[in-house]
């Protein structure tokens, strides 16, 4: 066997093992010890803990679109000392016109993490803060799950 040919069986043979090593993510060098790749980690997502307010469809007086309907005891919203029929202006200094911009924003967020919210209370503005809880279910939406005839927060 020539050297030439010797070089090409092994050129081919570490093109393998390496073409191997990159489908089974094995460690190409052959080393003990090298481990699978590990799965990114899951996005845990945060509960503030308030849901929507609703008009009163008797008198149909319709609320601004982002006034506080309840909360949930215990929760990052109880916590800050929001209250119901707060109108939340802003978010972390970013103004909110409906639930979709708190959602949007809360979902960008993860738990740990410092919220600030200003509200409307009656005629005064306030600003509060508070530390974000993780959402038990680790799934859905970024506030509490609304009832079934209410729209996501």
């Amino acid at each position: 066997m020539t050297t030439l040919s010797r070089c090409t069986r092994l050129v081919r043979l570490v093109i393998a093992c390496g073409f191997c090593a990159l489908l089974t993510g094995a460690d190409s060098s052959g080393g003990a010890g090298s481990s699978p790749p590990q799965p990114p980690p899951v996005k845990r997502h945060v509960l503030l803990g308030v849901t929507v307010a609703k008009g009163d469809p008797s008198t149909l007086q319709l609320l601004p679109p982002a006034v506080i309907g309840t909360i949930q005891p215990g929760s990052t919203a109880d916590a800050m000392g929001l209250r119901v029929q707060d109108l939340i202006t802003a978010l972390n200094s970013k103004s909110i016109g409906s639930w979709s911009d708190v959602t949007s924003a809360l979902s960008a967020m993860s738990p740990g993490d410092i919220i600030v919210i200003t509200v409307t209370r009656g005629a005064k503005s306030i600003t509060l803060s508070g530390t974000l809880q993780a959402r038990p279910d680790h799934s859905g939406d970024a506030a509490t799950p609304p009832a079934a005839s209410e729209p996501p927060p």
